[in-house]
């Protein structure tokens, strides 16, 4: 019997969000990202410290694992979840993670 493989993991002690719009996202970019042959890491949700008015606390932005993806597919991947979440996502590439938050403003 074939096992499925998961649409995303999860690094250890991370709280992942459950507002619908990051839910929605994730599943987005695990399928981009599963598209292009990774599998999706969120490595930062509700959980850690981030700045004063960061939307991560609120539910409404997560990190995700970037390391061991080269360039240039990152950055067809990148574009694939800018284009598919549009205008009310802001998407950004750090240097060593993929942020992502809802913010219709």
């Amino acid at each position: 019997m074939l096992l499925a493989r998961p649409a995303f993991a999860i690094k250890t002690g991370t709280e992942i969000s459950t507002r619908p719009e990051i839910v929605r996202a994730r599943a987005i970019i695990a399928h981009v990202w599963r598209s292009f042959g990774y599998t999706l890491t969120v490595t930062s949700g509700t959980d850690s410290t981030h700045s004063v008015r960061s939307l991560h606390y609120s539910g409404l932005a997560e990190d995700y694992r970037i390391t061991g993806i080269p360039s240039a597919a990152l950055s067809g991947m990148v574009a694939q979840v800018r284009a598919q979440l549009g205008t009310s996502y802001d998407v950004i590439l750090e240097a060593d993670h993929l942020h992502v938050e809802y913010d219709p403003t």
